[in-house]
């Protein structure tokens, strides 16, 4: 199985990094609310996410303040 074809910036980071399939990628944690539209991630910023949320900081950077 490969690691799919990378074809987009990651919304989070800036970075070439969203790959196809979409599931190769990350969930962010700010769209897991039940109302939220799933927003992807590259895996990269989905560990850091998840890093930040293990480690009690004060949660994860508002997609407000994402470059894309």
């Amino acid at each position: 199985m490969g690691r799919g074809e990378v074809v987009a910036d990651c919304p989070r980071c800036g970075e070439f990094a969203i790959r196809e399939p979409e599931v190769l990628n990350a969930l962010s944690r700010t769209t897991r609310g039940v109302d939220d539209t799933p927003v992807y991630v590259c895996s990269a910023c989905g560990t850091d996410e998840g890093m930040l949320e293990y480690y009690g900081s004060d949660g994860c950077q508002p997609q407000s303040d994402w470059p894309i």
